[in-house]
């Protein structure tokens, strides 16, 4: 045996006093634990050693490997005012005190309190388990509580974001966070970020993001953040301007600059919805639960898609007819997908009667740009799909084709909608071709077109061509009131009868041609329109066939309800109110008839009160009216004849009587007046029109009554 096995060196000792960094590494040996001398020269900025002490034990083979081994060497030490750089692309750690542990090949130094960037630390280790061989993993841990701003800006500077160094900016952030750090990564001066393994786990209160949507800030946030194997998590709540907002935001720093993940759910008022530019509580009522999924890359956003569960809320968008109330199952999505060939957000709505696909291109400030409008369908109001664009004077301009449309807006209740279809105040201007075109209920254009104008100061023209039921053609034109003038309204057709089965919903008129036209309701004024009629038969007319009757005018009693009484012009002035059409002067003229016929029909009651002069034979008996002066003794007014017939209509429709004056036959027609039963034409001022207040009809002469209209007798 080798005496030369057992020697071995032997040291001990303590410092008194401080000792500084540059001391320390004077009286190092560079040989002596070279990867502790080294972290202690380059990452060591400042400090003080207080109460050192050191054990040497040197064996035989204590440098066998190249290095000591642990039991070689021990020394202890307490550290005070020390700033200590673990990475180059971070702060360093200040004001550090604790306490540490050199062996031979590692070292461990326990905090108990620090600063870094303006975070106070409460504790925090640094341990090398082995200097060598070189590259050995050694951890650096840390707790402590600060501005969330720091900590934001530390991660923009830092290695994490150098292939996006414009992804995030840190000054959008604020708020206080408490974390817990550690860091695990070889012990070497260059290493990718992807050879490091960071943990954080942190929790933010009162926590700002600035302009987390344009001009919305997501405040008063409580946000839990976790990075592990450089994925990043964080969950939390906040304010998203008046909306309160559940969120999830995941990101992989490792997977080539692709984009984060980010799910958001809230409620949102229709206030919120008013921030973007939509009329929310014009439309909305009640708060709307919201989900949304975002792809989010570093210039922006990748794709969105946001869903809207409306259910419990109203839908309210009259203008077109619809109204979804609470309760009624709805949802909306609207999505966006940055690698589209159009740079486009795709909206869907779907509710049980009603059906929006479409693709919508805002502007940077969320105004619409244009609409592609795959389906935009409305139960009993429309089935189009087609494109809308906004020209740079602002103007809407939409091309549609489609199954169906309502446009009785315009064309429907002549008594009311001079006012009602000026609701519109933007300027637009639209075409469509429809397989189907309804004006008014029961009147539908079949392969019918539509244009529409309007202006900033509601609807200026409307026009509608199209093929009716019967095959005939049929045009329509509405004229949007101005300052001065009422709106104005025409229609044309080459079939009378279907015509006014549509507008009276009775079947006594075939063939022919028809003209309306006139002034629409506005204000106080009634609507004033002029009806036109050429060539027409009237064929079971329910109230004329008891007028021939009672007139013993049995021949054309049997035309009325075989082939039909020919008329080759009426031309009926009518004014509207309230519910009232107010006849006054209407004429109907034919070979074998003629008639005249003031009065007025109440809509809401079905009440009626009618009068005029019937006139047999009417060409032949009416041509003394046209000799001056013994014209009008013999004749009478216009439409009349020197043998007519005054008659009257009183009561409802279904329950009507009618009265003929047999005398008023063979008087001449100057006198024939005296013996008519005049209904009241006046225009009611009132809304409703109550009839127990209508003037009583004056009395008739003597005269022949006839019992109601079969089958409207009182059971």
């Amino acid at each position: 045996m080798n005496l030369v096995d057992f020697i071995q060196i032997t040291s001990e000792g303590e410092a008194v006093g401080t000792i500084t960094k540059d001391q320390v590494l004077a009286f190092w040996p560079e040989t002596l634990g070279t990867g502790a001398r080294d972290f202690a020269r380059n990452r060591v900025l400042d400090g003080r050693v207080t109460a050192a002490s050191y054990q040497l034990k040197l064996q035989r083979d204590s440098f066998e490997e190249g290095f000591l081994q642990d039991e070689d060497l021990t020394v202890r030490f307490f550290v005070e005012d020390a700033a200590v750089k673990f990475l180059n692309d971070l702060p360093p750690v200040t004001d550090a005190t604790g306490s540490g542990r050199l062996t031979g090949n590692g070292l461990q130094v326990q905090l108990s309190e620090g600063k870094y960037d303006g975070w106070v630390l409460s504790e925090g280790s640094v341990h090398f388990p082995r200097f060598n061989p070189k590259g050995e993993l050694f951890r650096v841990s840390a707790k402590g509580q600060g501005p969330l701003v720091n900590v934001m800006r530390n991660i923009a500077e830092s290695r994490l974001m150098r292939d996006n160094p414009d992804a995030l900016d840190p000054e959008r952030f604020s708020g206080d966070a408490t974390a817990s750090i550690e860091l695990l990564r070889p012990a070497l001066d260059d290493v990718p970020v992807e050879d490091m393994q960071i943990s954080v786990e942190a929790e933010v209160t009162d926590g700002t993001l600035a302009d987390a949507l344009p001009g919305l800030d997501l405040t008063n946030m409580r946000v839990d953040v976790s990075l592990e194997n450089m994925r990043l998590v964080m969950t939390g709540f906040g304010d998203l301007g008046p909306a309160p907002v559940q969120f999830t935001w995941r990101d992989e720093f490792n997977d080539g600059g692709d984009t984060a993940d980010l799910s958001a759910s809230a409620f949102v008022s229709p206030d919120f919805l008013n921030r973007f530019g939509v009329v929310g509580r014009a439309y909305v009522s009640e708060d709307i639960p919201v989900e949304l999924q975002a792809q989010v890359a570093a210039d922006g956003l990748a794709g969105i898609e946001i869903g809207f569960e409306l259910q419990q809320s109203r839908v309210d968008i009259s203008e077109i007819g619809y109204i979804k109330p609470v309760g009624e199952p709805a949802r909306a999505t609207l999505s966006y997908d940055a690698k589209s060939e159009t740079n486009a957000s795709t909206f869907r709505f779907l509710s049980e009667k009603a059906r929006f696909d479409g693709d919508v291109v805002l502007s940077k400030a969320g105004r619409l740009q244009s609409l592609e409008v795959r389906e935009a369908f409305h139960d009993g109001f429309m089935d189009v799909s087609g494109s809308v664009r906004v020209e740079p004077n602002g103007k809407l301009v939409s091309e549609m084709k489609g199954a169906f449309l309502d446009a009785s807006a315009f064309f429907g209740d002549f008594a009311s909608m001079g006012g009602n279809a000026s609701g519109i105040s933007l300027p637009v201007t639209l075409t469509a071709s429809l397989d189907t075109l309804r004006l008014r209920s029961g009147l539908d254009l079949e392969d019918a077109s539509l244009s529409f104008v309007s202006a900033e100061t509601g609807v200026r023209e409307v026009r509608a061509n199209g093929t009716i039921e019967s095959g005939g053609k049929m045009s329509a034109v509405y004229i949007g009131p101005t300052a001065e003038e009422p709106a104005r309204i025409s229609l044309d057709s080459d079939d009378a009868g279907f015509f006014m089965r549509a507008l009276l919903r009775q079947d006594f008129l075939t063939g022919g041609s028809l003209s309306l036209s006139g002034d629409l309701a506005r204000g106080s004024e009634p609507a004033r329109l002029r009806l036109k009629l050429s060539d027409v038969r009237m064929r079971d007319a329910p109230f004329l066939t008891q007028v021939l009757s009672l007139a013993s005018l049995r021949g054309l009693t049997d035309t009325l309800s075989g082939e039909g009484v020919l008329f080759t012009d009426i031309d009926v002035p009518v004014a509207i109110q309230s519910g009232r059409f107010v006849i006054e002067g209407a004429r109907a003229n034919g070979p074998a008839l003629g008639l005249t016929l003031n009065g007025w029909f109440e809509q809401e009651t079905d009440e009626i009160r009618l009068s005029g002069v019937l006139v047999p034979s009417f060409g032949m008996n009416s041509m003394l009216g046209g000799v001056p002066v013994i014209g009008d003794l013999f004749v009478g007014r216009e439409g009349e004849g020197i043998f007519s017939l005054t008659y009257s209509v009183r009561g409802t429709t279904d329950r009507a009587q009618v009265a003929v004056n047999p005398l008023s036959a063979v008087t001449p027609g100057i006198l024939r007046r005296i013996f008519e039963n005049p209904a009241d034409t006046s225009i009611p001022e009132g809304i409703p029109v109550d009839p127990d207040k209508t003037p009583p009809a004056p009395p008739m002469p003597d005269a022949e009554f006839i019992a109601p209209a079969p089958g409207s007798e009182t059971n």
